[in-house]
């Protein structure tokens, strides 16, 4: 099976902040589109405390890091000074869990 890779963006950017992060991602998911090797993003939010984690899906390793020295001025312009600490970035290779039939006595 062909690996597939993530790339992880965590961002506080404090309360009532959810439209601006659904915004940005919006934006930075339009401009990832045009780049080799994405497949997929998501936001994870918690809404009430301003945490948010952006997990982006590549090819490779190579694309997501490429793709991230890309936008990475468009995303700190497009924060502003509203983030509460700097946000950081993490690479991950992804499993994906096989399906595997389970006896009943095994649960």
């Amino acid at each position: 099976m062909k690996a597939v890779y993530a790339r992880v963006i965590k961002v506080v950017l404090g309360a009532e902040t959810g439209w601006e992060a659904q915004r940005i991602v919006d934006v930075l998911a339009s401009v990832q589109r045009k780049f080799a090797g994405f497949i997929n993003v998501k936001l994870l939010a918690d809404y009430e405390n301003g945490d948010y984690v952006s997990i982006s899906f590549w090819e490779t390793k190579e694309n997501a890091m490429a793709a991230y020295q890309s936008i990475r001025n468009q995303l700190k312009q497009m924060i502003g000074d509203s983030f509460q600490w700097e946000p950081s970035v993490e690479y991950f290779e992804v499993y994906t869990p096989k399906e595997i039939s389970l006896d009943s006595n095994e649960t």
